[in-house]
């Protein structure tokens, strides 16, 4: 980004050219997804000068979004649901945990659907806070300050 947003937009979109004519659709829009749009929106909230708090949890929302698109195309490709399987094992868990400890209750699908949004949303915010910076503590800090607020 050091030359400027447009500059970084097509870095990403050859990146993706060249992986899409190298090793065909499903490698350019799983790097797209993955990698290119957290990389560009990184990288222009950088050059705004936007604070690091509010890089890193916009940051995070790109990549839990990236994640679930990721999630849907291979759902597509495999012909499987497996954002249904994902919830379902979650119920499964939850249910066998709450039954271990001794709670009879099952838990609700809205509940599972938070529980699934935010450990997507924590992943993207651990992996926004390791390419911020390795060993910068502020950065780990506001992650850290980002993800007690939601929860």
């Amino acid at each position: 980004m050091r030359w400027g947003v447009a500059a970084g937009r097509k870095t990403m979109v050859a990146t993706a050219m060249l992986l899409l004519v190298l090793s065909g659709p499903v490698k350019a829009s799983t790097y797209l997804l993955m990698h290119g749009l957290v990389g560009i929106t990184m990288g222009s909230l950088w050059r705004l000068g936007a604070n690091w708090g509010l890089s890193i949890c916009l940051c995070a929302f790109v990549r839990a979004m990236g994640a679930m698109g990721y999630v849907l195309i291979s759902s597509f490709l495999i012909r499987e649901n497996i954002l249904a399987l994902i919830t379902i094992n979650i119920h499964a868990s939850l249910t066998y945990l709450f039954t271990a400890i001794g709670v009879n209750t099952i838990p609700s699908m809205n509940a599972i659907y938070a529980i699934f949004g935010t450990l997507a949303w924590d992943e993207g915010l651990i992996d926004t806070a390791k390419m911020a910076g390795k060993g910068n503590i502020m950065v780990i800090a506001v992650a850290i300050f980002c993800v007690i607020i939601v929860s």
